[in-house]
Protein backbone atom coordinates (compact mmCIF):
# COMPACT_ATOMS: atom_id res chain seq x y z
CA UNK A 1 0.00 0.00 0.00
CA UNK A 2 1.15 3.51 -0.85
CA UNK A 3 0.48 6.86 0.69
CA UNK A 4 -0.47 9.91 -1.63
CA UNK A 5 2.85 11.57 -1.54
CA UNK A 6 4.16 8.32 -3.08
CA UNK A 7 1.64 9.24 -5.89
CA UNK A 8 2.36 12.30 -6.42
CA UNK A 9 5.86 10.64 -6.54
CA UNK A 10 5.07 8.76 -9.88
CA UNK A 11 2.95 11.37 -11.18
CA UNK A 12 3.01 14.88 -9.96
CA UNK A 13 -0.15 16.24 -11.91
CA UNK A 14 -2.76 14.70 -9.97
CA UNK A 15 -1.81 17.43 -7.01
CA UNK A 16 -3.89 19.54 -9.80
CA UNK A 17 -6.88 17.96 -8.74
CA UNK A 18 -6.00 17.69 -4.35
CA UNK A 19 -3.35 18.45 -2.45
CA UNK A 20 -3.75 15.93 0.05
CA UNK A 21 -5.25 12.52 1.26
CA UNK A 22 -7.18 12.77 4.70
CA UNK A 23 -5.04 11.07 7.47
CA UNK A 24 -7.80 8.22 7.56
CA UNK A 25 -7.73 7.36 4.12
CA UNK A 26 -3.91 8.09 3.15
CA UNK A 27 -1.68 4.80 2.96
CA UNK A 28 -4.50 3.03 1.40
CA UNK A 29 -3.74 2.93 -2.84
CA UNK A 30 -2.38 -0.06 -4.34
CA UNK A 31 -1.14 0.24 -7.12
CA UNK A 32 -1.10 -1.54 -10.27
CA UNK A 33 0.75 -2.40 -14.11
CA UNK A 34 -1.04 -3.19 -16.17
CA UNK A 35 -0.65 -4.59 -19.55
CA UNK A 36 -1.59 -3.16 -23.20
CA UNK A 37 -4.45 -4.21 -24.41
CA UNK A 38 -5.82 -5.68 -21.49
CA UNK A 39 -9.21 -5.44 -19.54
CA UNK A 40 -9.48 -3.06 -16.63
CA UNK A 41 -12.84 -2.82 -14.96
CA UNK A 42 -15.51 -5.13 -17.16
CA UNK A 43 -19.16 -3.27 -18.22
CA UNK A 44 -21.68 -3.93 -15.55
CA UNK A 45 -19.32 -5.24 -13.39
CA UNK A 46 -19.40 -4.12 -9.51
CA UNK A 47 -16.87 -1.02 -8.66
CA UNK A 48 -15.01 -1.91 -6.08
CA UNK A 49 -12.02 0.22 -6.20
CA UNK A 50 -11.50 3.79 -8.49
CA UNK A 51 -8.90 3.66 -10.34
CA UNK A 52 -6.36 7.40 -11.00
CA UNK A 53 -4.45 6.49 -13.81
CA UNK A 54 -1.22 7.72 -13.19
CA UNK A 55 0.69 6.77 -16.52
CA UNK A 56 -0.47 5.40 -20.15
CA UNK A 57 -3.38 5.43 -21.94
CA UNK A 58 -6.62 4.07 -21.77
CA UNK A 59 -10.19 3.57 -23.49
CA UNK A 60 -13.76 2.99 -22.28
CA UNK A 61 -15.82 1.04 -24.73
CA UNK A 62 -19.48 0.54 -25.03
CA UNK A 63 -21.55 -1.96 -26.76
CA UNK A 64 -25.19 -0.63 -28.71
CA UNK A 65 -28.25 -3.69 -28.76
CA UNK A 66 -26.77 -4.33 -32.20
CA UNK A 67 -24.04 -5.64 -31.22
CA UNK A 68 -21.19 -2.64 -32.77
CA UNK A 69 -19.01 -1.48 -30.36
CA UNK A 70 -17.83 2.17 -29.92
CA UNK A 71 -15.12 4.19 -27.92
CA UNK A 72 -16.55 6.62 -25.19
CA UNK A 73 -13.12 8.15 -24.39
CA UNK A 74 -9.95 7.95 -24.61
CA UNK A 75 -7.44 8.93 -21.84
CA UNK A 76 -3.99 9.65 -21.01
CA UNK A 77 -2.96 10.23 -17.26
CA UNK A 78 -4.15 11.88 -15.02
CA UNK A 79 -7.59 10.24 -15.47
CA UNK A 80 -10.49 8.44 -13.23
CA UNK A 81 -11.74 5.15 -14.02
CA UNK A 82 -14.95 5.22 -12.14
CA UNK A 83 -15.69 8.04 -10.57
CA UNK A 84 -17.88 9.23 -12.41
CA UNK A 85 -20.16 6.48 -11.62
CA UNK A 86 -19.17 7.57 -7.65
CA UNK A 87 -20.84 10.78 -8.36
CA UNK A 88 -23.71 9.46 -9.63
CA UNK A 89 -24.23 6.91 -7.08
CA UNK A 90 -23.91 3.90 -9.20
CA UNK A 91 -22.90 0.30 -7.93
CA UNK A 92 -21.92 -0.72 -11.58
CA UNK A 93 -19.38 0.22 -14.62
CA UNK A 94 -21.11 1.17 -17.39
CA UNK A 95 -18.77 0.87 -20.10
CA UNK A 96 -15.32 -1.86 -20.22
CA UNK A 97 -12.30 0.16 -19.47
CA UNK A 98 -9.43 -1.33 -21.55
CA UNK A 99 -5.63 -0.29 -21.35
CA UNK A 100 -4.01 1.10 -25.02
CA UNK A 101 -0.89 0.79 -23.50
CA UNK A 102 1.02 -0.28 -20.44
CA UNK A 103 -0.90 1.06 -18.01
CA UNK A 104 0.23 2.12 -14.09
CA UNK A 105 -3.07 2.66 -12.22
CA UNK A 106 -3.38 3.75 -8.71
CA UNK A 107 -6.43 2.44 -7.11
CA UNK A 108 -8.19 2.82 -3.59
CA UNK A 109 -11.55 1.29 -2.20
CA UNK A 110 -14.81 2.84 -3.66
CA UNK A 111 -16.09 4.09 -0.41
CA UNK A 112 -12.92 5.59 0.60
CA UNK A 113 -12.49 7.40 -2.63
CA UNK A 114 -15.99 8.97 -2.71
CA UNK A 115 -15.21 10.08 0.71
CA UNK A 116 -12.16 11.86 -0.17
CA UNK A 117 -13.98 13.03 -3.40
CA UNK A 118 -17.02 14.82 -1.65
CA UNK A 119 -14.71 16.06 1.65
CA UNK A 120 -12.57 18.12 -1.02
CA UNK A 121 -14.45 20.98 -2.55
CA UNK A 122 -11.77 21.73 -5.03
CA UNK A 123 -11.20 17.85 -6.30
CA UNK A 124 -15.17 17.95 -6.64
CA UNK A 125 -15.37 20.84 -8.74
CA UNK A 126 -12.41 20.01 -10.95
CA UNK A 127 -13.56 16.72 -11.75
CA UNK A 128 -17.26 17.84 -12.38
CA UNK A 129 -15.75 20.51 -14.33
CA UNK A 130 -14.43 17.96 -16.86
CA UNK A 131 -17.36 16.10 -17.11
CA UNK A 132 -19.48 18.82 -18.02
CA UNK A 133 -17.26 19.68 -20.53
CA UNK A 134 -17.35 16.15 -21.55
CA UNK A 135 -20.98 16.09 -21.87
CA UNK A 136 -21.26 20.00 -23.80
CA UNK A 137 -18.84 18.30 -26.46
CA UNK A 138 -20.71 15.47 -26.87
CA UNK A 139 -24.25 17.09 -27.12
CA UNK A 140 -22.65 19.95 -28.91
CA UNK A 141 -20.53 18.11 -31.73
CA UNK A 142 -20.58 14.56 -31.52
CA UNK A 143 -24.30 13.81 -30.87
CA UNK A 144 -25.75 15.69 -34.04
CA UNK A 145 -23.20 13.71 -36.33
CA UNK A 146 -24.24 10.21 -34.26
CA UNK A 147 -27.95 11.02 -35.00
CA UNK A 148 -28.61 13.32 -38.32
CA UNK A 149 -24.68 12.66 -40.47
CA UNK A 150 -24.02 9.75 -42.88
CA UNK A 151 -21.63 7.14 -41.85
CA UNK A 152 -19.54 8.55 -44.93
CA UNK A 153 -19.63 11.83 -43.49
CA UNK A 154 -18.29 10.64 -39.87
CA UNK A 155 -15.88 7.96 -41.74
CA UNK A 156 -14.83 10.54 -43.60
CA UNK A 157 -13.87 13.11 -40.82
CA UNK A 158 -12.46 9.44 -39.10
CA UNK A 159 -10.01 8.95 -41.73
CA UNK A 160 -8.67 12.42 -42.26
CA UNK A 161 -8.12 12.85 -38.66
CA UNK A 162 -5.85 9.74 -38.66
CA UNK A 163 -3.57 9.39 -42.12
CA UNK A 164 -0.48 10.13 -41.41
CA UNK A 165 2.08 10.90 -43.94
CA UNK A 166 4.55 8.43 -45.89
CA UNK A 167 6.90 8.77 -48.34
CA UNK A 168 5.74 5.83 -51.30
CA UNK A 169 7.64 5.58 -54.57
CA UNK A 170 9.07 9.14 -53.52
CA UNK A 171 5.64 10.98 -53.84
CA UNK A 172 3.88 11.81 -50.41
CA UNK A 173 0.42 10.21 -49.47
CA UNK A 174 -1.25 9.72 -46.42
CA UNK A 175 -2.14 6.37 -44.69
CA UNK A 176 -4.23 5.45 -41.82
CA UNK A 177 -2.88 2.59 -40.42
CA UNK A 178 -5.73 0.72 -38.87
CA UNK A 179 -7.07 -2.70 -39.55
CA UNK A 180 -10.61 -2.60 -40.46
CA UNK A 181 -11.16 -4.23 -36.76
CA UNK A 182 -9.70 -1.82 -35.54
CA UNK A 183 -11.37 1.28 -37.16
CA UNK A 184 -14.62 -0.89 -35.91
CA UNK A 185 -13.80 -0.70 -32.08
CA UNK A 186 -13.16 3.09 -32.45
CA UNK A 187 -16.18 4.20 -34.76
CA UNK A 188 -18.82 1.67 -33.89
CA UNK A 189 -19.34 1.13 -37.78
CA UNK A 190 -19.50 -2.54 -38.43
CA UNK A 191 -16.30 -4.33 -40.65
CA UNK A 192 -19.17 -5.16 -43.19
CA UNK A 193 -20.28 -1.34 -43.62
CA UNK A 194 -16.47 -0.70 -43.24
CA UNK A 195 -16.16 -2.15 -46.14
CA UNK A 196 -18.71 -0.89 -48.04
CA UNK A 197 -18.28 2.32 -47.52
CA UNK A 198 -14.28 2.12 -48.40
CA UNK A 199 -15.15 0.96 -51.89
CA UNK A 200 -17.55 3.75 -52.33
CA UNK A 201 -14.92 6.35 -51.49
CA UNK A 202 -12.75 4.72 -54.18
CA UNK A 203 -15.41 5.03 -56.36
CA UNK A 204 -15.91 8.07 -55.96
CA UNK A 205 -11.91 8.92 -56.02
CA UNK A 206 -12.08 10.22 -52.47
CA UNK A 207 -9.52 7.36 -51.24
CA UNK A 208 -7.56 4.63 -53.07
CA UNK A 209 -6.56 1.21 -51.20
CA UNK A 210 -2.18 0.29 -50.77
CA UNK A 211 -1.63 -2.78 -49.89
CA UNK A 212 -4.74 -3.36 -48.05
CA UNK A 213 -4.96 0.14 -46.12
CA UNK A 214 -6.57 3.23 -46.98
CA UNK A 215 -4.78 6.20 -48.07
CA UNK A 216 -5.06 9.44 -50.23
CA UNK A 217 -2.55 10.52 -52.76
CA UNK A 218 -1.80 14.67 -53.04
CA UNK A 219 -5.13 15.53 -55.32
CA UNK A 220 -6.89 13.67 -53.25
CA UNK A 221 -6.01 15.27 -50.02
CA UNK A 222 -6.38 18.81 -51.69
CA UNK A 223 -9.66 17.83 -52.48
CA UNK A 224 -10.76 16.81 -49.26
CA UNK A 225 -12.95 19.92 -48.44
CA UNK A 226 -14.95 19.41 -51.40
CA UNK A 227 -15.43 16.17 -50.42
CA UNK A 228 -16.69 17.09 -46.20
CA UNK A 229 -19.29 19.33 -48.47
CA UNK A 230 -20.44 16.60 -50.31
CA UNK A 231 -20.43 14.04 -47.63
CA UNK A 232 -22.06 16.54 -45.53
CA UNK A 233 -25.00 16.37 -47.44
CA UNK A 234 -25.86 12.96 -46.87
CA UNK A 235 -28.16 12.06 -44.13
CA UNK A 236 -28.78 8.85 -42.78
CA UNK A 237 -29.92 6.77 -45.25
CA UNK A 238 -30.38 9.89 -47.67
CA UNK A 239 -29.13 10.02 -51.31
CA UNK A 240 -27.16 12.71 -53.62
CA UNK A 241 -26.10 12.94 -56.92
CA UNK A 242 -22.67 12.19 -57.76
CA UNK A 243 -19.59 14.24 -55.80
CA UNK A 244 -17.78 14.47 -59.30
Amino acid sequence: MLCYQQLVEKQPAILAYSKSVPSDLDGHFSVRNIPAKSTILEKGSDIENIGILLSGTYRAVDEGKNGEQFVVEKREAVAFIGALACQAGAAKAACRYESITDCEIAFLQTEKFCKWLFGDAHFYKKLNTEYLRKLYSFLNDTWPELCYSSTKYTFYIYILEGVTTEIVDGTPVYILKKTRSEISDETGISVRTITRTVGKFVQDGAVSILHGKIYMSQSQYKKKNHFLEYYKQLYKNGRNSSPV
